[in-house]
């Protein structure tokens, strides 16, 4: 059976020294060959969605292995089992292994997966902590502001270096360039 996991840095780097490890990592079945990967980016969000927070592609990497029993905290993985190490983004990529060299690590599977999970998680942070500072200041989350923006796009913008730019609301301009938090505050007082 083969499986595709995200594994940490830190837990891969231990993996390859210590030649075993228990795979208490997110891990989806390969259901079909493996030169079908790249055409299912699902898969890699679904790691991605299962796995606590990465702060940066670097830290996490997606493991292609097998198993002749079923993947599970009981039976260990080998790292004779290893099919393939591929980074999460071409940043992560091209940073590689430098400390690490017995580890040979592929391009990415899928190349805006991470990206698009960073938008993703952006949005539902900004949404917390609107919800939090909601609470905080006693301010009714059912009075909502003058004015409407689709805070995807804006998040999809920063992320990837795009300036704000066309026939927009001032707020479109301000969450684009001065970040969210900043922002979120203003248009707070304006309530």
């Amino acid at each position: 059976m083969e499986y595709i996991s995200l594994i940490r840095k830190s837990e891969l780097i231990n993996f390859y020294k210590y030649g075993w490890m228990f795979p208490y990592f997110p891990s989806v079945k390969v259901e079909f060959g493996i030169e079908e990967l790249p055409s299912h980016p699902e898969i890699g969000m679904s790691l991605l969605n299962m796995s606590n927070p990465l702060d940066y592609s670097i830290e996490g990497f997606i493991l292609l292995h097998t198993t002749e029993n079923v993947l599970d905290e009981t039976h260990p993985i080998r790292i004779n089992q290893v099919e393939a190490v591929y980074a999460l983004d071409i940043e992560a990529y091209n940073i590689g292994f430098h400390l690490s060299p017995e580890i040979k690590l592929s391009e990415p599977l899928w190349e805006n997966v991470y990206s698009d999970f960073c938008v993703q998680m952006g949005l539902k942070d900004a949404n917390i902590g609107v919800e939090n500072i909601f609470k905080i200041f006693g301010i009714d989350p059912l009075k909502k502001p003058p004015f409407k923006i689709e805070m995807n796009e804006v998040l999809s913008n920063i992320y990837s270096g795009i300036a704000p730019c066309g026939k927009r609301s001032i707020w479109y301009y301000l969450y684009s360039t001065t970040g969210t938090i900043h922002t979120l505050i203003a248009t707070l007082a304006m309530l």
